[in-house]
């Protein structure tokens, strides 16, 4: 952020962006997802890593021909897993990053099905990270970075209440964590029920070794 920047005292002075500790912050969801959708790459050299480049998308229908979110998110973790330090240096990139690379991954998606996604959308109880409408179907999905089991076990609650004023039986959490390198795949997938409310919790891996140590 700087403000002798002319583009960026022009954003600064219509509401736009914000100073957020030295960096730029857009503060309007609505300006945040219009502006990664204007200068997102079409393709970006993902064709190799990003299967919805090939895939039919009635794959991520269930048979009842909802979106199956959960085959989305073990995709997402997939193709995370493949990208690597490459893709995902988490030494340099912000928190922020991971919840909109997971918006944008899933967007593909969900745009090929004739759904729409939502980010930080207000509710009764706060902002849901992520919402997807598709018809008359709705999906919330909540995104944190793993910090201690009990920051992961309260945002299960916080997901239950979202879900409960929405009236919806059923969630998604996604949490990032720096925490789980090399477990055992059991310990990154979870079905819990909270409050009455069924979620699937994943735990997305985010640290990977350097590509030039991998040889040592």
């Amino acid at each position: 952020f700087n403000i002798e920047d002319e583009r960026i005292n022009f954003l600064y002075q219509h509401g736009v962006i914000q100073n957020d500790r030295g960096m730029v912050s857009i503060t309007v969801p609505l300006y945040k997802k219009k502006l990664i959708q204007a200068f997102k790459p079409v393709y970006n050299g993902e064709e190799r890593y990003f299967p919805g480049l090939r895939e039919d998308f009635s794959i991520y229908l269930t048979k009842e021909g909802k979106i199956n979110i959960n085959k989305l998110l073990q995709t997402y973790r997939e193709y995370v897993k493949r990208r690597g330090f490459k893709a995902f240096d988490t030494k340099n990139l912000r928190e922020g990053a991971w919840h909109y690379s997971l918006d944008g991954f899933i967007y593909f998606f969900i745009e090929g099905l004739g759904g729409k996604t939502y980010i930080e959308t207000p509710t009764g109880r706060g902002r849901m990270d992520i919402l997807v409408v598709r018809e008359n179907e709705r999906y919330v999905i909540e995104t944190k970075i793993f910090r201690n089991k009990s920051l992961y076990d309260r945002g299960k609650v916080q997901l239950a209440k979202y879900l409960d004023t929405e009236g919806l039986e059923q969630g998604y959490y996604v949490v990032f964590s720096r925490n789980h390198q090399n477990v055992d795949e059991s310990e990154l997938y979870e079905e819990v029920e909270v409050e009455g409310k069924k979620l699937y919790c994943y735990i997305i891996p985010v640290e990977f070794d350097i590509p030039s140590k991998l040889g040592e």
